[in-house]
C-alpha cells in the first residue's frame, strides 16, 4: 500500500511527563545545587575502595541504616567520576530536599519520563502524540455528524479497535505516527498538584494562593520543562479516501478548528474550577487567575497568527483531558437524544480534576506544526550533529574512566609488588637472622664481614677475630687466614712495603694456609 508522509516539528510548551514505568530511586542520585545528580554505582564503588571506604557503605546496607546510607551517598557520591546526568530541581522540590532527603516510604521514588537512544534522552513517543491526534480527528467527525448511523455509533462507542471492518471504518487503522526524536530537551523534577472541582479550600486552605495548593500530591515527577522534537505522521493511500477528507490539507484544518475549540472547552473547564474555589487567589489583592487560554498563550508565547498551520495538542499524564469526549456525542441521533438527556449533565464529560505543576501551570502543552522537506533535513542535520556531539562527550567521558580505571590497576598492583617485596624481605631477614643463630662465633663474624662493605670496617672485626687466633681450632684459623689474606690483598697489605709487623701476620697467615 502507498504511504503519504508528512514531517512534524514538536515544541513543549508546559511540562511534559509521559511515564516510562522506571523511578529513580533514592540511592540512584544524590541532590547537590539545585539539581539531582545520577550516578554509576559501579564507579562509586571504585571509588570507596579507592578510599578504603567500602566496608563502611556495606555496613550501611546489611544493618539497613537508610538515613545513614543515603547521608554517606550524599557525602561520597559527588567525589567519585561516575556522575551520568544533572536534573534541574523545580523550587518546591528544592524545599523537599533542604527539609529532609526523601528515604525510603512513600513519595520516595521519582518517576522518570520515556528516554531512549545510547545516551538515555527523553523522547514523545508515537502513540501520546496519536492517542491526542485522534481524539481531535473524532471530535470533529462525530461534531459534524459526517458518518452514517451505524458507524457512529460504532465510534461513540468506542468499539472502533474491536469492530468489524465492514461495518466500520477506522480512520487510525492506517495512521502511524512515529517517536519524536529531541533536537534539545531539558527536563526537570517537579511537584504535580491536583486542583480539584468537587472540593473547596477552605480552613487550613483558606486564602491560600491556588498555584501552592496540594489537596493531592503525587510523587515527585520528572517532566519535560522545554524542547523541540521531530517525527513523522504516515498514513494509507485509502485513509483519505475513506475518511470523510478530500486532501491531508483538509484534515489538517479540521484538526486546527478541533484543537481551538478544545483550547476554548479547557478554559471554561479551568475557570468553572477556579470559580468554584470562592477563596482562592492568584495575588495578594486578591484577583482570581485570568483565562487559561490567555495564560497559556501569553505565558509560553504562543499567539498563533491567523492561518497558521500549529496545532496545540495536550498530552502525557496528568493533563486533565476530557476523555469523555464522544460520550458527550451519544446524543447527536434522535433516536439517542431521549435516552440520555435525562441522565448526563454537561459536567459528567469532563475529569473532575485539574493538575498543575508546583508554579501552576497546566500540565502536558505541546504545539505541533508541519515541516517542508528543507526544514525536515536543516533539522535531521542539527539532530546527527547533536548525537555527534554527545558521542564524542561520551568517548572522551569513556577514554576518562579507562585511564583513572587502567590507573587505579595501576596503582594496585604496585601495591601488590609492594607487599610481596617488604614480605621477601621480612622472609629473607627472619631465614638471616635464622641462620645466624645457628652459626659459631668464627663463622658468623665472617659471614658480618661478607656483607660489609668498606674495607676498614671489615678490617676492624677481622683483626678482633686475629688476636685471639691461637684459641681457635684448626679449620676456623684457616677461615680467618683466608679471610685475613683477601682483606690484606684488597688493601696493599699483602706484599710490598710493609711494616714489619705486618710482615708478620702475612708470614703467619701463609703458614696456617700452608704457602
Amino acid at each position: 500500500m502507498r504511504k503519504y508522509t508528512r514531517f512534524c516539528l514538536l515544541e513543549v510548551l508546559t511540562p511534559v511527563h509521559i511515564g516510562s514505568g522506571e523511578y529513580y530511586e533514592p540511592m540512584d542520585y544524590f541532590p547537590k545545587e539545585k539539581a539531582l545528580h545520577l550516578f554509576d554505582h559501579s564507579s562509586f564503588q571504585s571509588y570507596l575502595k579507592q578510599i578504603g571506604k567500602s566496608d563502611i557503605f556495606f555496613d550501611h546496607c546489611r544493618k539497613s541504616r537508610y538515613d545513614d546510607l543515603l547521608r554517606f551517598i550524599d557525602e561520597h557520591a559527588p567525589k567519585c567520576d561516575g556522575v551520568n546526568a544533572r536534573i534541574p530541581l523545580s523550587d518546591a522540590t528544592q524545599k523537599v530536599f533542604g527539609q529532609k532527603r526523601p528515604t525510603f516510604g512513600s513519595n520516595d521514588e521519582i518517576l522518570q519520563v520515556v528516554k531512549a537512544g545510547a545516551h538515555s534522552e527523553p523522547i514523545i513517543p508515537g502513540s501520546s502524540v496519536k492517542g491526542a491526534l485522534r481524539t481531535l480527528v473524532l471530535n470533529s467527525i462525530l461534531g459534524q455528524n459526517e458518518f452514517p448511523q451505524n458507524e457512529t455509533n460504532l465510534l461513540a462507542g468506542k468499539n472502533l479497535r474491536d469492530s468489524n471492518k465492514q461495518d466500520a471504518f477506522d480512520f487510525f487503522r492506517d495512521f502511524r505516527v512515529s517517536d519524536f526524536s529531541p533536537i534539545d530537551a531539558q527536563s526537570q523534577i517537579d511537584i504535580p498538584n491536583r486542583l480539584s472541582d468537587k472540593r473547596k479550600l477552605d480552613g487550613e486552605f483558606a486564602g491560600v494562593d491556588w498555584r501552592l495548593t496540594t489537596q493531592s500530591r503525587l510523587a515527585m515527577t520528572e517532566f519535560i520543562t522545554s524542547g523541540q522534537f521531530i517525527g513523522e505522521i504516515s498514513f494509507g493511500h485509502n485513509t483519505l479516501y475513506k475518511a470523510p477528507w478530500s486532501n491531508f490539507e483538509k484534515l489538517w484544518e479540521d484538526l486546527l478548528s478541533s484543537s481551538n475549540a478544545y483550547l476554548e472547552a479547557e478554559d471554561d473547564r479551568f475557570m468553572q474550577a477556579i470559580q468554584n474555589h470562592s477563596s482562592i487567589r492568584l495575588n495578594k489583592g486578591g484577583q482570581k487567575p485570568a483565562s487559561s487560554v490567555q495564560q497559556i498563550q501569553q505565558l509560553l508565547e504562543h499567539d498563533p497568527p491567523a492561518g497558521s498551520d500549529e496545532l496545540l495538542l495536550k498530552i502525557g499524564r496528568h493533563t486533565g483531558g476530557r476523555t469523555k469526549m464522544l460520550e458527550h456525542y451519544f446524543g447527536i441521533l434522535p433516536t439517542e437524544k431521549a435516552k440520555y438527556a435525562k441522565k448526563r449533565k454537561i459536567s459528567d464529560y469532563f475529569q473532575s480534576s485539574i493538575w498543575l505543576s508546583s508554579t501552576g501551570i497546566p500540565l502536558g502543552w505541546v504545539k505541533v506544526r508541519l515541516l517542508s522537506d528543507d526544514e525536515w533535513q536543516d533539522y535531521q542535520r542539527q539532530c546527527a550533529e547533536r548525537a555527534s556531539q554527545q558521542q564524542q562527550a561520551f568517548l572522551r567521558r569513556q577514554k576518562i574512566r579507562d585511564e583513572q580505571q587502567q590507573q587505579q590497576e595501576a596503582a594496585q598492583q604496585a601495591a601488590v609488588k609492594r607487599q610481596q617485596q617488604r614480605e621477601a624481605e621480612a622472609a629473607a631477614k627472619a631465614a638471616e637472622a635464622e641462620k645466624l643463630a645457628s652459626m659459631g662465633e668464627v663463622e658468623r663474624t665472617l659471614h658480618e664481614v661478607s656483607q660489609i662493605s668498606t674495607l676498614d670496617n671489615r678490617e676492624g672485626k677481622l683483626l678482633v677475630l686475629w688476636q685471639k687466633l691461637d684459641s681457635y681450632s684448626p679449620q676456623e684459623q684457616q677461615a680467618i687466614a683466608e679471610a685475613c689474606k683477601q682483606q690484606f690483598v684488597a688493601t696493599g697489605k699483602w706484599s710490598g712495603k710493609i711494616s714489619k709487623k705486618q710482615k708478620e701476620k702475612v708470614s703467619k697467615i701463609k703458614q696456617i694456609l700452608g704457602e
